[in-house]
């Protein structure tokens, strides 16, 4: 997305769940955002729901495992057990997640997402320096306004032209 260039524009571009976190930096946040912008008609729209910074999930043991589930492979409908180990660093303010998959056979495939973590404030100085105002912002998908303590963002900006 950081080099996408659109060979016609949009009225609504989306950064759907978790992708903002796959930007290490903000110069890559600032050229996620100019891309947005490129591939946006005037006045149109960017659409975002990301998580907040919340040393309280980041203090968990990282050699624990948190919500276990079983579930069915959605190819071979074999049945999987899973189960999520996260760290964090504070340096980097990258939060790690290892998902781990364990198949009936007793094997354990894994998954290690690096999501870097941004404060609110930071983000949204960052997206309206490249061209958008915020139109509505909320904590969660229930229309719930934004507080310092909240961890999930949802904010709709308007290209400013």
């Amino acid at each position: 997305f950081l080099t996408y260039s659109a060979p016609k524009t949009f009225p609504l571009v989306i950064i759907p769940f978790n992708a903002l976190h796959h930007c290490t930096d903000h110069s890559q946040l600032r050229e996620m955002g100019r891309a947005a912008y490129r591939a946006l008609v005037q006045g149109g729209y960017l659409a975002l729901d990301c998580y907040l910074i919340d040393r309280n999930l980041y203090h968990r043991d990282p050699d624990e495992r948190y919500e276990p589930r079983w579930f069915t492979h959605p190819q071979s409908g074999e049945p999987l057990y899973s189960w999520e180990q996260s760290w964090w660093e504070e340096e980097s303010h990258t939060h790690h997640v290892m998902y781990s998959y364990q198949r009936s056979n007793g094997s354990v495939e894994q998954t290690h997402l690096a999501l870097h973590m941004y404060d609110r404030p930071v983000l949204r100085t960052i997206i309206e320096d490249c061209g958008f105002s915020l139109v509505k912002e909320w904590a969660d998908f229930q229309n719930g306004t934004v507080g310092e303590k909240d961890h999930k963002w949802i904010a709709i900006f308007r290209r400013q032209d």
